[in-house]
């Protein structure tokens, strides 16, 4: 990987790695961070890189018709989903993404590629503790992901398990520790209840950072802290999620009362090498389309890279604070 970093930032000195190889000769630049309240963003960008192979979201899918999520059975199983696609283009599912309807909703416990004319059953997690119901038979997408805090200890029982399973326990705790810190209760405890409430302020955030043409990811930092790094196939994925990542942050930052983000631009470039020179492993129990690779067992990171047809697909990285 050719890296060319902003003027903020020093040397180059990346060493190869299993997931900076898999972007090949690609030219990744950081940008300045762009800091607004208690959030800092740092894009990153490939200058000669188009979306090539455009990969199907759940929102057009659904939209579309071409996609169907359901209950698996009538009488449902809470950490498991059925998903159609019936379009002839692979899907992209994301890490966290929210579901909304059935008898309860869900988020979707890691990222997935899904491929056309296939039927799968998808491992979930319940955000809607105290409904079990039908108000649909079928599931909508929601415009949220899970909120920061929620979705890092997810990813982290991902990371220790085969299965895709989290501690559904765990899930509600931190639903209800965030409705009760913004002051947001609901009568079924719905994470998408307590979005809702923000929505104001969720969206004066959204609109202080555009994607660029070229961006194809974004390292992100709350207070003093950096949080992760999700990284796309390309511009038109990136897009897509960029709203529902500052989302997650921001509910971070309304629940810690952070007003301000000062975070080094030296710290976002040793984040970045330190997660893309992680040492991984292909996870043999992934079951969709192309490849998982997972990061080997580290204290403070973890990362976890969907490839297919040999490019990177979604890099998710994380700082285990």
């Amino acid at each position: 990987m050719k890296l060319k970093l902003d003027d903020a930032y020093e040397n180059n000195d990346f060493k190869n790695s299993f997931i900076m190889d898999f972007f090949h000769d690609q030219t990744l630049q950081l940008s300045k961070p762009l800091t607004y309240k208690g959030l800092t963003l740092v894009g990153i960008s490939n200058p000669k890189k188009d979306d090539g192979q455009r990969y199907l979201t759940l929102t057009e899918g659904i939209k579309s018709g071409d996609v169907i999520i359901k209950e698996v059975s009538e009488g449902g199983n809470v950490p498991k989903l059925l998903i159609q696609n019936k379009s002839q283009q692979s899907l992209f599912i994301m890490d966290g993404e929210e579901l909304i309807g059935a008898k309860q909703n869900r988020i979707v416990n890691s990222s997935f590629i899904i491929k056309p004319h296939h039927t799968s059953e998808i491992p979930v997690s319940c955000v809607e503790q105290n409904r079990w119901s039908y108000n649909s038979r079928n599931f909508s997408a929601s415009d949220n992901i899970i909120f920061n805090k929620g979705r890092k200890e997810k990813f982290q029982d991902i990371h220790e398990r085969a299965d895709y399973q989290t501690n559904q326990g765990r899930v509600w705790e931190n639903i209800h520790e965030k409705m009760n810190n913004l002051n947001s209760h609901n009568a079924t405890s719905s994470m998408n209840n307590v979005y809702k409430d923000k929505d104001k302020i969720l969206k004066d955030y959204v609109s202080r950072f555009q994607a660029q043409i070229n961006d194809i990811g974004v390292i992100y930092g709350i207070g003093n802290k950096i949080e992760g790094i999700d990284i796309f196939h390309g511009n038109y994925l990136f897009k897509h999620f960029l709203p529902k990542i500052i989302k997650s942050c921001v509910l971070e930052i309304l629940d810690k009362g952070i007003d301000r983000s000062r975070i080094p631009p030296l710290h976002f470039r040793k984040f970045f090498g330190d997660i893309c020179q992680l040492p991984v492993e292909e996870n043999q129990d992934y079951f969709g389309l192309g490849h998982e690779y997972r990061s080997k067992k580290a204290d403070k990171l973890k990362a976890n890279l969907l490839a297919h047809n040999n490019f990177p697909v979604h890099l998710l990285g994380i700082a285990v604070h």
